[in-house]
């Protein structure tokens, strides 16, 4: 019976560390979050969607606002996912790049705002913990994650934007042919230069806008099937014909039509002559008309909007007294308050306490099996190193494993938490915390860019190459992110 005995309390102490640290985050970081949320909430209802829509459209404009302001203004405005809606102020060829810079700012806002991502603070909030059990002050890690969110989202914007681009190509003065439009992607993704003399200037210049590798056909071979355009100089004999006969792009620089032996296989579809710099250009997407379906006004319920222009017209010319306005006024701000802290509450309730017990529980049996120790003398090693953290980004921006990570934030929020507290327990410098922050995330929403991306009203063309551009852009700045963390995290906790 001892025996037992024995063995039902050690099966209950698996579960009693675990309520204790429940309890202690419910008692301590639950209330700042949801004032902090609720708060946030109010001010963006007082402030009102169309002002923010206005400024989006403005922000639209120019590389650095699309990848600062825009996503900034999403996340905070519209949170988690509906921010990735503001796409639709983005032009096509844009957008992969926009929900690349929106879907990294989920994270670094939770600092200040959040609300913004209230399903996955504890990427955050697991290091954030970590810090506040040695004492320290969690509003200078806030500030600093913010900051350098803000850079990050920059830098994988601009990354994104250039990688793996449809072009459109026209014929020039004589030419004949085209417009072909050229779109990469995974196999089908090489330039071929065959004018000799390496790589033609046509060549490169199709090869920096798509983001393709640019080949000097005579010196390399590429197969067929990873031709995305073949480059010709020819005069009219075999050569302009060849890869048309493959039905494969073929840009002739000189002004050739139908001619030589191959002529036959020489179409509009596949061929372009002629072709100089100035006709290349950036693929737009094509536009689709939507026609309206006619409704009869006298059988149709009236809309919400109707609904108020008529009791609108039906007030008019009544004057309302000086207590009635401010009344009118005050109750719309309560109203809003109200609304606020509602939704703070209901996100409270059904995201953030579900994912605390969840995590509590894992750290509970983590520390009463001894299984603490282990993941101490594993994890922080790693974290404590800037190369060992270089390494685990560049592991988590691999593209076939970012996918498999991403959902949830799941596993960046447990390795964050199994990281605040070794953080608490000393056996990871703070200071580390601000680059261990972005080296467990490299990965964020690379599960959801399909869906992200049709929020933000993406063709489907578009997101087919928006996927792999952003999942390949991730291994460019998954390291990068980490090494700017780690230059702001200079004189941070020292």
């Amino acid at each position: 019976m001892e025996a037992i005995a024995a063995v039902a309390n050690g099966f209950m102490d698996l579960f009693r560390a675990g309520s204790e640290t429940f309890i202690s985050w419910v008692t301590g970081i639950i209330p700042l979050v949801v004032i902090m949320m609720t708060a946030v909430n109010s001010l963006i209802k007082l402030i009102g969607e169309d002002r923010v829509n206005g400024v989006a459209e403005f922000a639209t404009k120019y590389t650095v606002t699309r990848y600062t302001i825009l996503p900034v203004l999403a996340v905070i405005f519209l949170c988690n996912p509906m921010c990735y809606t503001f796409g639709r102020f983005v032009e096509e060829k844009h957008k992969p790049a926009f929900y690349d810079a929106a879907v990294s700012f989920v994270h670094p806002v939770t600092g200040l705002f959040p609300h913004a991502n209230g399903g996955e603070l504890f990427v955050y909030m697991g290091i954030a913990a970590g810090i506040t059990q040695l004492g320290l002050s969690l509003g200078d890690l806030a500030v600093r994650y913010f900051i350098v969110g803000v850079i990050v989202i920059l830098i994988r914007g601009i990354v994104t934007d250039r990688i793996y681009r449809s072009v459109t190509i026209k014929a020039g003065k004589g030419g004949f042919g085209g417009p072909l439009t050229l779109v990469p992607t995974d196999t089908r993704n090489k330039v071929v230069s065959i004018t000799g003399g390496g790589i033609h200037p046509i060549a490169a210049k199709i090869a920096e806008m798509t983001g393709c590798p640019a080949v000097d056909g005579f010196s390399t071979g590429v197969p067929d099937n990873e031709i995305l355009v073949a480059i010709v100089d020819c005069g009219g004999t075999a050569r302009c014909g060849v890869y048309p006969k493959k039905r494969i792009f073929t840009v002739n620089v000189l002004p050739v039509g139908q001619t030589g032996p191959l002529a036959r296989f020489i179409t509009e579809d596949i061929y372009v002559s002629a072709v100089d710099e100035s006709c290349i250009s950036f693929a737009d997407a094509s536009a689709v008309s939507k026609a309206g379906t006619p409704t009869n006004p006298t059988s149709a319920p009236k809309t919400k909007a109707q609904a108020k222009e008529e009791v609108a017209k039906m007030n008019e010319g009544k004057p309302k007294n000086l207590a009635t306005r401010i009344g009118i006024a005050i109750g719309g701000v309560v109203n809003k308050f109200y609304a606020a802290g509602r939704e703070t509450i209901d996100i409270t309730i059904k995201t953030i306490l579900p994912f605390m017990a969840f995590v509590s529980m894992i750290l509970g049996i983590i520390s009463a099996s001894g299984l603490g120790d282990v993941i101490a003398n594993t994890i922080s090693p790693i974290a404590s190193t800037l190369p060992g953290m270089l390494i685990v980004s560049f592991i988590c921006a691999i593209p076939f494993i970012s996918p498999v990570l991403g959902p949830g934030a799941v596993i960046a929020q447990v390795v964050g938490t199994l990281l605040g507290v070794q953080i608490g327990l000393g056996n990871i410098p703070p200071q580390y915390a601000l680059p261990a922050l972005f080296a467990i995330d490299a990965q964020v929403g690379c599960d959801f860019i399909p869906v992200g991306m049709s929020l933000g009203e993406a063709e489907p063309e578009t997101i087919e190459l928006g996927v792999p551009a952003i999942l390949y852009s991730r291994v460019i700045t998954g390291p990068i992110a980490v090494l700017i963390a780690y230059v702001f995290s200079i004189g941070l906790y020292s």
